[in-house]
Parts: C-alpha cells; sequence; structure tokens
C-alpha cells in the first residue's frame, strides 16, 4: 500500500434476492480488481456487509479518495449506486459508543 493518507468510504450496491454467494462474488471481485499494480491498487476493501430483506451490500474501503474507490469498483465491474465517506468507530477494537 502506498504512503499516501488514507480515508474511509461506504460503497453500496443493489443485489436483488441477495445471497451470501453475491457477496462473496463481490469481495472476490473487488480483491482482483485492487491487487496488483496500478491505481486501484491503493483501495482495500476493509468489510463487507449484506441486508439480504434490503437487496444491499455494503463494502467498507480504505482509500486516498472516493474517486479511486469509484475507479476500483468499476474496474472490477461493480460501479457502485452511491460512495459516502465513513468514520472509523469501533472497527479498530474501539469502544463502540452507545
Amino acid at each position: 500500500m502506498t504512503s499516501a493518507v488514507h480515508q474511509r468510504f461506504l460503497a453500496e450496491w443493489y443485489v436483488p434476492e441477495c445471497a451470501e454467494a453475491d457477496v462473496s462474488d463481490i469481495v472476490q471481485l473487488m480483491r482482483s480488481a485492487t491487487s496488483g499494480p496500478g491505481p486501484c491498487a491503493v483501495v482495500r476493501l476493509v468489510a463487507t456487509l449484506a441486508v439480504p430483506a434490503d437487496e444491499v451490500v455494503f463494502g467498507l474501503f480504505e482509500a486516498p479518495s472516493a474517486d479511486s474507490v469509484t475507479d476500483a469498483c468499476e474496474r472490477a465491474g461493480l460501479p457502485p449506486m452511491r460512495i459516502n465517506a465513513a468514520l472509523d468507530v469501533g472497527l479498530s477494537g474501539s469502544r463502540v459508543p452507545g
């Protein structure tokens, strides 16, 4: 990974009739798109979360910008419905408020 400052971003995909296999496919496609040399190599998929009742899959990414996440998703053939900046609260072992 590059020394650039990285932030967290949440990408959202609509996945009709979402199943565990769909999530596994998304993870594999994203890992392939972000491995090796090139601009997408600075993007890292941190976590995925599926909400089958809403037919949505979320991908949490670490990257230098939202544009770099969009590029990686498009390279994987998975253009996201939207991407938003995300806060890292609790994922790194810190206490989650509430």
